[in-house]
Parts: C-alpha cells; structure tokens; sequence
C-alpha cells in the first residue's frame, strides 16, 4: 500500500533547505535592484485641460451635458494629439536629437499620452522623458498650443461664417440697388403720372364729344340736315378713336402700375432680408471666438519628482514573490521525488527479505 502525504516530513524537509527559498529570493532582489538601476529613468508630466462648453444666454440654446455630450468631447484628443502639433513640440524641444532616425510617429507614441477622463470635462495631456523639467516643460508646451489650436480654429470658422455673410448681404445690397434705381427711373420720368395724366385728358375729351354728340342728335332729330347728319358720323368716330386711345393709355396705366407694385414688394422684401444679415453680422462679430467650446488650461503641470518608469518597488515585490513561489515549487518537486526514491528503496528491501 502506497504511503500517505507526510506533513510533518514535508515541512521539516521545507525547514532544512529554507536557505535555498532565502538564496533565490536575495538573488531576485538583487537582480532586480540592479535591473532597475541600469534602465534609463523616465519621468512622466500631466497637464489639464477643462472643456467649457459654449456660452449661451439662452436656455433654450444652452448645451445639456449630456453622457453623449461628454464623449463627443473626445474629438479634442486629435487636437492635443496632432502630428503636426507634436512635430513642432519635438523641433522646439529637439526630441529627435537623441535618435534622428527614430520615426516620428513612434516617438509620439513612446512620449505622449492624451486622454480625457471618462463622463468629466477634462483632457490630460501627458509627457514622459528621461528630464523630468523637460517632460513638464513639454506637457505645458502641449497643453498651452492645443487650447490656441481650438481658439484658431474656432475663430477660422467663424470668419468664415463672417465672410459668407457677408457676400449675402453685399449682393442683397446690390440687389437693393438696382431695384431702387429701377423704381427711380420709373417714377423719375414720371412715366405712370404722364400717363395717367394722358388717360384723364382722353376721358376728358371723350365725355366732350359725347356731350356734342348728344346734342347733335338732338338737332337731327329736330332737323334733318345732311351737315349735321356728317357731323354726327364724325363725331362717332372720334369717340370711338378716343375711347380706344383712352383704353390703349390705361392698358400701360395699368402695367406700370403692376410693375411700380412689384418693384415697391421686392424693395420691402429685400429691405428685411438685408436688415435680417446685417443683424445676423453684428451677432457673429460680438461672437467670434465663443460660439465653440473654450479650453483652458487649468493645470500646467509639476517637475515630476518620482519616476514613472521604472517602478521599482513594484518590480523588487514582483521578483520577490515569484522567486519565492518558485523555490517553493523547486522544494516541493524535490519532496516529491524524495519521497518516490524512498519508497522505491523499500520496496527493493521488502523484495529482496523475500527472496532470501
């Protein structure tokens, strides 16, 4: 029958080898130390940034922050987080210079971290370099440019707006313009006032050969004469020349006066649309520059004073524990195999008392 685990035997066999546990654990310790001091230290700076949103008097226009808000705000880590943006940062602080054919990209990678904490308003922007002036120097640097980034941007876009703006209200003026100069030329000839001048003096000369033709008939009709009978044909046919002269001038009465309408209506129309953008200009100009989200630097960052890079204590427990855990299971593996060549040796003795 196999022998049962032996516990008393297995820590007493623990107890006389402890030495080997001790001599791994000062060696991992050791090497660890020595590990650490031999990588090059990094050293790791943190700027703040505070995203406002715009500002509004008017509730009704005002941003909610909103979960889905604050992760829109996520688009200012491409901000701090440029290429271009750290090209310049690694120029001024001659990044390159220790290593000039590292690429520019795994550079970035290797020293800058942006990110922007979960459901807050703040982005943080993070530098780590063997200096640790240097790495807040950069933090700061970083920090400072990508607030002026979004500044520019935020004005860029809104000069345009002022820009466009602006051609709608120069060609609503133009258009102002040219609609008053039309009704001027209109008026100022005093086109409708001769014409209407006109109809009433063929009104006028109508009614008066209608009156002389009344009265012609009159007279025929007392005395019928070949004279009067001519007179009376003529007569009809004034009338009826002047009533078709008179229907003619009031047609184009008519037609000017439709026109005089139409331009007056497009004057009032264009009038409003022309105070409308001159109202909309004021607002962008008393605006440039705040109809975007403001970013301020609310934290330039300190000269690091610990290493982030390496974590020392974090890598002396680290090798401790797992040399430890190690020489435990090298001493256990050893137990183990003491105890099979024990048994194995009785056996051969039982079998061998046996035999003789």
């Amino acid at each position: 029958m196999a022998d049962s685990f032996d516990a008393y035997e297995y820590f007493r066999y623990l107890k006389q080898r402890w030495w080997y546990s001790a001599l791994a654990c000062g060696a991992s310790v050791t090497l660890a130390l020595l590990g650490c001091a031999l990588l090059t230290k990094q050293y790791s700076a943190t700027a703040s940034i505070l995203i406002d949103p715009p500002p509004s008097s008017d509730v009704r226009t005002a941003v909610a922050v909103s979960p889905v808000y604050l992760e829109s705000l996520r688009t200012y880590e491409y901000f701090a987080g440029s290429d271009s943006l750290f090209q310049r940062a690694a120029e001024q602080f001659h990044l390159t210079s220790a290593d000039p054919a590292e690429p520019i990209e795994r550079l970035k990678k290797r020293v800058l971290k942006v990110s922007k904490l979960r459901d807050t308003k703040i982005l943080e922007i993070t530098a780590t370099l063997p200096d640790p002036k240097q790495a807040a120097a950069l933090a700061s640097y970083l920090a400072a440019q990508t607030a002026a980034l979004s500044q520019s941007v935020g004005r860029e876009g809104d000069q345009e707006l002022i820009a466009n703006t602006g051609k709608q209200l120069e060609a609503e003026e133009k258009r102002l313009n040219e609609l008053n100069q039309a009704l001027q030329s209109l008026a100022g000839g005093k086109l409708e006032s001769a014409e209407r001048y006109k109809l009433e003096s063929l009104i006028d000369s109508q009614a008066g050969v209608e009156r002389e033709l009344m009265r012609s008939h009159a007279d025929l009709a007392e005395h019928s004469d070949a004279g009067l009978q001519r007179r009376v044909s003529e007569l009809q046919t004034q009338s009826t020349a002047l009533k078709a002269q008179a229907a003619e001038v009031e047609t184009r009465v008519a037609r000017t006066t439709a026109k005089r309408e139409a331009l007056e209506a497009d004057i009032a129309t264009t009038v409003r649309e022309r105070d409308a953008l001159r109202g909309r200009m004021r607002d962008l100009r008393a605006s440039v520059g705040t109809r975007g989200e403001r970013l301020s630097v609310i934290d330039s960052g300190v000269v690091p004073q610990r290493p982030s890079f390496p974590k020392t204590p974090l890598i002396v427990v680290s090798a401790f524990l797992l040399s430890f855990v190690a020489s435990f299971l090298y001493l256990s593996v050893g137990f183990s195999m003491a105890q099979l060549r024990g048994r194995a040796a009785r056996f051969q003795h039982v079998e061998h008392e046996r035999k003789y």
